[in-house]
C-alpha cells in the first residue's frame, strides 16, 4: 500500500509504502484514509508483539520530492517499522519519509 498523507490545510507531509501479511477484510482506501493504519490492522485481526523500529534520514527522489513539495535530494526523516506476531514472524513492513518542516518526530522514553 503507498499513502501520501497531507495535514488539515492539504499540505503533504508523509509518504507511506507498507506490506502487510494475511489482511483479508477491513484494508479498504477507505478505512485507511479515515482512520488510524494501526486502528485498521487491529480490527483485520492482526495481533502485533513487537515493533522494531529505525529512524534515519534519505535524500528524496525526484517521484518523492513531487509528492512531499520539496527539492529533489533534499533530506527526509526517514522511520522503517517492521511488526512481529507473537510466533516472531514478521507480519508487517512499514517505511516512511517525512517532510522535516512539516512533522516532528516525539518520543517519550522510560529511563528503566
Amino acid at each position: 500500500v503507498v499513502r501520501v498523507l497531507s495535514n488539515e490545510r492539504g499540505e503533504p507531509y508523509a509518504h507511506y509504502v507498507s506490506w502487510t501479511a494475511g489482511i483479508t477484510k477491513g484494508f479498504t482506501t477507505q478505512n485507511l484514509e479515515s482512520r488510524a493504519r494501526l486502528d485498521v490492522l487491529r480490527d483485520s485481526g492482526l495481533r502485533l508483539a513487537r515493533v522494531d523500529q529505525v529512524l534515519g534520514a534519505e535524500q528524496a527522489s525526484g517521484e518523492i520530492a513531487l509528492e512531499l513539495q520539496v527539492d529533489p535530494g533534499e533530506a527526509l526523516l526517514s522511520v522503517r517499522r517492521d511488526s512481529y506476531n507473537e510466533e516472531g514472524v514478521i507480519v508487517d513492513v512499514l517505511e516512511c519519509l517525512y517532510n522535516p518542516r512539516r512533522y516532528q518526530f516525539a518520543m517519550v522514553l522510560g529511563v528503566d
